[in-house]
């Protein structure tokens, strides 16, 4: 039997090359950053992912666009001002160099979004009202789905917000950032675990600015972590 020679085109490779070069490559968007957990209220813990979106990408910016108008709507005090934030990066609206902007999320084993927050980080300075901080990064926002507030008594999980600060605490960390800073309108989160502190410069300028130095980078996700039992028998038993 003759068996004729099978030839692969080299198409797709020369397209992908032309795209490099005229820079038009595709956005192909939200990536996972990294495996992790989250608990249940009644102590067991499920796996979950920490991604970051796209505003380039059409589907994630259906994502954060129904979040706002269907899924999370008024009752979500921050998702306006990521959505917002969100679409303008669309349009060219993107911070001045050499300021980055990120937008991070923590999701179910579904894809479901249970936390979003809206980074911006600098090499250089970072400033936050008459402050200035070299090389950080800083929370701008932070929105927890509503129904997993924690005054909500339909909340299928518990600290949420935290594995998700923990996670762009260990960004900063991986990026080489000074601190992590951020305003504050939730004192008792932020003061938790006694890491995050008010800066000298905020407490003359009378501000609510909380701030994590790089020295308890390792502490603040370490307690974090130590939340989430990973000793549990049950682990995945509601994943």
């Amino acid at each position: 039997m003759k068996i004729n020679p099978i030839f692969i085109s080299n198409t797709n490779t020369q397209n992908t090359e032309n795209l490099k070069k005229t820079g038009n490559i595709p956005a192909f968007g939200k990536k996972l950053l990294e495996k992790t957990r989250v608990r249940k209220p009644w102590g067991e813990t499920v796996r979950a992912k920490f991604v970051e979106y796209d505003p380039k990408n059409k589907k994630d910016r259906k994502l954060i666009y129904e979040l706002n108008h269907k899924h999370w709507g008024r009752t979500a005090k921050y998702i306006d001002n990521i959505s917002y934030s969100f679409d303008r990066m669309t349009k060219g609206g993107a911070p001045e160099k050499p300021i980055k902007q990120q937008y991070f999320g923590l999701e179910d084993r579904y894809s479901h979004t249970l936390a979003i927050a809206q980074v911006q980080s600098s090499d250089k300075i970072l400033r936050l009202g008459d402050m200035f901080f070299p090389n950080a990064a800083k929370i701008v926002y932070i929105q927890t789905k509503p129904s997993e507030i924690f005054t909500s008594d339909k909340r299928q999980y518990e600290g949420l917000g935290e594995v998700l600060v923990s996670r762009i605490v260990k960004r900063a960390k991986e990026e080489g950032r000074d601190s992590v800073i951020l305003y504050s309108t939730n004192h008792n989160f932020w003061n938790n675990s006694g890491f995050f502190k008010i800066p000298e410069q905020a407490k003359k300028h009378r501000v609510d600015v909380m701030q994590l130095k790089s020295k308890d980078f390792d502490n603040y996700i370490k307690f974090v972590e130590n939340k989430t039992n990973f000793e549990n028998p049950y682990l995945d038993i509601y994943a």
